[in-house]
């Protein structure tokens, strides 16, 4: 008797990404090192994981000690990136209607634009704010704490896309 050997073809499967429920995009919050007094500035990033992403909103929390800046007429010294060309761009101290330097403990950004859906180019800079160090912080870590359940990304179309935050 001679034995019978059947071979089966060797199947791959390769899974896809066909929505963008299955896919998340990142905000990464930067650092910045300076001394008590200083003013320095930190960037917000997103890595797009290959979606095509038209908005963004985040809000970044502050300690008392290291808090974002904010500009003479009370809104947070933060500025968008002009390569992204998102023109209707916006950032405010939160909660709403807080006192800049008496009881804000965070900014939102809202990056998007009103007449331009282009995709945010993967990696970019979205914004960058400055942090002004009190005079008197001891030294040490601060934190600028992403807040998750704020942070939102959609298509140039609006579909919402799942979102993964880092901490600055």
């Amino acid at each position: 008797v001679t034995p019978t050997i059947t071979r089966t073809p060797a199947i791959t499967v390769t899974p896809t990404v066909t929505s963008p429920e299955g896919a998340s995009v990142v905000f990464s919050v930067g650092s910045a090192t300076g001394e008590a007094g200083q003013q320095v500035s930190f960037s917000v990033t997103l890595q797009t994981s290959g979606q095509a992403v038209g908005g963004t909103q985040n809000d970044i929390g502050f300690d008392a000690h290291p808090p974002i800046a904010g500009t003479a007429n009370g809104k947070p010294d933060c500025t968008v990136n002009p390569s992204i060309d998102k023109n209707g761009t916006a950032f405010a101290f939160q909660p709403g209607r807080c006192t800049y330097g008496v009881d804000c403990t965070a900014v939102r950004a809202l990056v998007l634009s009103v007449d331009n859906s282009t995709p945010i180019p993967d990696g970019a800079a979205l914004y960058t704010c400055q942090v002004a160090i009190a005079a008197n912080a001891p030294a040490g870590t601060y934190a600028l704490p992403s807040a998750p359940f704020s942070a939102v990304a959609s298509s140039p179309d609006g579909t919402k896309i799942p979102v993964v935050v880092t901490d600055g």
